[in-house]
């Protein structure tokens, strides 16, 4: 029986997301497949998390949001 595999791939910050670093979503992914293919592994779906920057306002100590959409982190960035 073939053993099903999940790659789980995240960065810290959008601007990883898309950078040809080896921390980048793409290496992430294909260095995930390589292993789950000399295992023997079959890769049944990916999750990307591309990473949100939260920032905190020091001058006004208001509460945190994210940077994308200026939405406290509870909802969705």
């Amino acid at each position: 029986m073939t053993k099903r595999a999940l790659i789980w791939a995240a960065v810290s910050t959008k601007a990883q997301a898309d950078e040809d670093d080896k921390f980048s979503l793409p290496i992430q992914e294909d260095d995930a497949r390589t292993l789950a293919e000399r295992s023997g592994w079959r890769v049944v779906d990916v999750l990307r998390v591309p990473g949100i920057v939260v920032r905190r306002s020091i001058s006004t100590n208001a509460p945190p949001t994210c940077s994308a959409t200026g939405s406290m982190p509870s909802t969705n960035c």
